[in-house]
């Protein structure tokens, strides 16, 4: 009996020991993937920086193709005229004074000389689930420094957002107040991988100055 009961104690002991390991390797294995993602994310940015930016707005790398915006073609959180980051509120599925008490967390966080460094950190400054702000990397960003709005490089998915419409670009751009209207840029851009945002690039006037600004 005592045998047994040794031998049934060292089974649960074995069996719980295979488990811990089992699920570190899995651990281990998912951190791996992460990595060599975030590793693969750096070397495509690198590569921007390296060759300058390309003819179109795409590029291949590898087997990815990835897709450069504009950043004057998105509601810079930062800086953006009060109208159009309403607009970009409402455009969400947030109530009236839900949309009022964000922005005015917002403002009051703004006017004491503070900046976003990610679009993430809007929802928690705001005080919106992020969650209820699906999709924000594509619409918006903290790097073009303007309170307008490029329509001409705008994607046709955030002018859809802000004006409520679907229709042609020309359509949805005159739904909008010209004052939030705003001429073409080239200096900084998002990179997207499908539609995940993998970070932003600055183009110099020379190679020396290209440069990645974030990583996401």
């Amino acid at each position: 009996m005592v045998v047994l009961f040794s031998l049934a104690v060292l089974a649960v002991l074995f069996a719980t020991a295979s488990t811990r390991t089992l699920t570190s390797l899995q651990f281990q294995t998912a951190e791996v993937t992460a990595a060599k993602r975030f590793d693969g994310d750096v070397a495509a940015l690198d590569a921007l920086t390296t060759l300058g930016r390309p003819e179109g707005d795409q590029m291949a790398w590898g087997e990815r193709m990835l897709r450069l915006q504009s950043t004057g073609g998105l509601v810079d959180l930062n800086t953006a005229a009060p109208e159009l980051l309403e607009r970009l509120l409402i455009g969400y599925d947030l109530s009236a004074p839900e949309r009022a008490e964000a922005l005015s967390a917002y403002r009051t966080w703004r006017r004491q000389s503070r900046r976003l460094q990610r679009v993430a950190d809007f929802a928690r400054v705001a005080g919106i689930d992020p969650a209820r702000l699906p999709s924000l990397e594509r619409l918006a960003t903290v790097h073009s420094g303007r309170s307008t709005l490029s329509g001409e490089q705008a994607p046709l998915h955030l002018l859809t957002h802000l004006t409520g419409r679907q229709g042609e670009r020309e359509t949805l751009l005159s739904a909008l107040p010209p004052e939030v209207l705003g001429p073409a840029t080239a200096a900084s851009f998002a990179v997207f991988d499908d539609a995940k945002r993998i970070g932003v690039i600055a183009f110099g006037t020379t190679r020396a100055q290209h440069r990645i600004l974030t990583i996401n």
